[in-house]
């Protein structure tokens, strides 16, 4: 997820990052399970899609927020 400047500050939306991030990912879903690697920090997202065979690994001390504003995407 790094590689898609995702911020961990509990204010920016990283909802985009993880579309970007998960569609390279679920390409490699034929051989197998794709991981994505969540950093530390405060994640806030609005609702995204994940794709079969692709799991999130969460960092130790990363927490995923969502957002209630559906104005944000």
């Amino acid at each position: 997820m790094r590689d898609f400047s995702v911020v961990g500050d509990g204010a920016t939306d990283i909802a985009a990052a993880f579309e970007k991030a998960v569609s390279p990912a679920a390409k490699f879903r034929n051989k197998g399970v794709a991981q994505l690697n969540v950093p530390d920090g405060h994640l806030l997202t609005a609702s995204f899609n994940l794709t079969s065979h692709v799991s999130l690994f969460l960092a130790q001390d990363a927490v995923i927020v969502e957002s209630m504003d559906y104005e944000l995407k």
